[in-house]
């Protein structure tokens, strides 16, 4: 018996001594694999000012088989699946895109094959005061090589009406709006970080675009992401938001009398 337990003690040091422990490094890396991203990460969402009225985020056709904060982030996220899904985006904008309508061929490019984020769209009270139009502001990553392509696709766009037109800035060629009668929109595009910036309103000025984009900052205690980040902690997904109080305060007036009670009730903290 004695025998057997030295020999016992003997077999367990030398599978002890012979076994490969992993390096604090190899820990790491098993715990923490690369993760790479197909769409980009959204912005607006953490820099929404406190007078916006609402907060729409549309997720890009491919956010369901990218990486999130769950339990198939590390296999959504793993280079394999990344190069698969590039291929995917590629099909589609071979053998579909081109087979649409020529006219509404470049805005189901614009959104399909351009588009490299989900695009957030956050609504602002109109900066002249009394004005019953609020300001949308949109923004979105997008995967034009340079400005030059921008404006290449924002011009086919305006064939799909003929009132619009798009009109390149005569002394930043980043800038650039488009136009349909008193309503239409003014861009910018980052051909660094390719953000593309749009304003939507009516009568809107170069100052006025100026003005709203000021607004947004770092809000960490915006009321709005507390319910945002239960709801979509990936900050990609579908989400919508509406700030009745805000609503209320900004056009109660023009909310019908029979509506005013809900309405208030609503936006009552």
């Amino acid at each position: 018996m004695r025998k057997f337990q030295v020999t016992l003690i003997a077999a367990a040091v030398a599978l002890v001594g012979c076994s490969d422990k992993p390096t604090d490094s190899q820990v790491k890396s098993a715990d923490k694999p690369a993760i790479e991203h197909v769409i980009a990460q959204s912005r607006i969402y953490a820099n929404l000012p406190d007078n916006a009225l609402a907060y729409v985020r549309l997720p890009h056709v491919m956010s369901v088989t990218t990486a999130k904060d769950n339990s198939l982030r590390n296999a959504f996220g793993h280079k394999a699946n990344v190069t698969e899904i590039n291929k995917l985006r590629k099909a589609i904008n071979d053998n579909i895109i081109s087979q649409v309508d020529p006219v509404i061929q470049p805005l189901i490019g614009f959104l399909l094959h351009n588009l490299d984020s989900s695009l957030e769209v956050a609504i602002l009270p109109n900066r002249v005061p009394g004005m019953p139009v609020p300001t949308g502001i949109i923004e979105g990553t997008f995967n034009f090589p340079d400005t030059a392509a921008l404006q290449q696709t924002l011009s086919a766009l305006t064939v799909i009406n003929p009132a619009f037109v798009h009109t390149p800035d005569a002394k930043d060629p980043n800038k650039g709006s488009i136009a349909a009668g008193p309503a239409g929109a003014l861009y910018e595009f980052n051909p660094t970080d390719k953000r593309l910036k749009i304003a939507v309103g009516m009568g809107l000025t170069a100052a006025d675009f100026n003005y709203y984009l000021d607004q947004f900052d770092a809000n960490p205690s915006h009321p709005m992401l507390a319910l945002e980040s239960q709801i979509d902690s990936s900050h990609k997904g579908l989400f919508a938001w509406v700030a009745a109080k805000n609503l209320l305060t900004n056009y109660g007036p023009m909310i019908p009398p029979k509506q005013m009670p809900m309405a208030t009730h609503i936006g009552h903290d």
